[in-house]
């Protein structure tokens, strides 16, 4: 028997992964990344994940993903569509869009926004129905690269704009909010549930509050641009996705609990995810950070 006819064999026995249900459930993280290129056929780039990062299935999804508040996956994929996929993994709609689009985020009562490549932001109800749409202002140049995100009540986004800057914008009145004051070019964000955000530099992450006073920063990695990160559905912890792992890190001593091995993510996101508010930060970093537990 041939190599790629035994890999061909044991990825198709990963599809999902013995003695684990493929329903998501929360804490689950779902990935977007690069797939392991010796594995013939190519498996999807993304995945599914228990909160200990034991594999439980790949995903057909496109390469920007977003759950809403029970478990609903959105995600697009630079086409002109949006997909919704069911906590079964099941595909349970599809909504044309007006152009391509390569960055999604999602509320908790499950209205999804979508930036297209023009820097269009088309908000949609949780069935599918646009309800506004507005360009957002210092939009990138190079639109595929953006980060985007929005707080669980749908009215604060946070993105990446122009030159990495970190940026807000209002959804309910539909008015941008004032940028945030730093010169760090950014890869990835998050929003905090107060207004405020996180963001990250190559090995920093960053803790602004709604102001947009930096109250916290953590090193969150060495040797590997970050290029996603997510919260946990605890609250204290930060999903991060560097260029060569995802691991799950303690934001007060910096702990990492647990960690898997993957090549280039562009998203990370947590079923259940809890959002800190900037107050209940760490008001003083660790002095090093501890290695993994496993």
């Amino acid at each position: 028997m041939t190599i790629s006819r035994v890999v061909s064999i044991l990825l198709l026995g990963l599809a999902v992964a013995p003695g684990l249900s493929a329903e998501l459930v929360r804490g689950d993280v779902v990935r977007s990344a690069d797939p392991l290129l010796f594995m013939c056929p190519t498996p999807p780039r993304t995945a599914a994940y228990t909160s200990q990062l034991e594999f439980k299935s790949y995903v057909n999804s496109g390469m920007a993903i977003g759950f809403d508040s029970v478990g609903n996956l959105y995600s697009v994929d630079g086409s002109t569509t949006l997909q919704l996929i069911d906590p079964t993994l099941q595909s349970a709609r599809i909504v044309q869009l007006r152009e391509p689009a390569t960055a999604v985020a999602v509320d908790a009562a499950g209205y999804s926004y979508v930036v297209g490549i023009s820097g269009n932001l088309a908000v949609y109800s949780p069935g599918g129905v646009a309800q506004r749409t507005v360009m957002l202002p210092n939009f990138p140049a190079d639109g595929s690269t953006i980060s985007i995100d929005v707080t669980p009540n749908g009215c604060t986004l946070v993105y990446t704009g122009q030159g990495g800057s970190a940026n807000r914008f209002d959804t309910c009145a539909m008015l941008p909010l004032p940028s945030i004051e730093s010169s760090q070019h950014f890869h990835a964000i998050r929003a905090l549930s107060d207004g405020g955000l996180a963001a990250a530099t190559d090995d920093h992450v960053l803790f602004f509050d709604a102001s947009g006073r930096l109250v916290y920063q953590v090193l969150a990695s060495t040797g590997s641009p970050i290029m996603a990160i997510a919260f946990d559905i605890d609250p204290q912890f930060l999903w991060i996705a560097s260029a060569r792992s995802l691991e799950r890190m303690r934001i007060s001593d910096h702990a990492i609990s647990v960690r898997t091995m993957i090549q280039n993510p562009t998203s990370v996101a947590v079923f259940g995810e809890r959002r800190p508010e900037s107050s209940a930060l760490p008001t003083q970093a660790p002095a090093r950070r501890r290695a993994a537990a496993r």
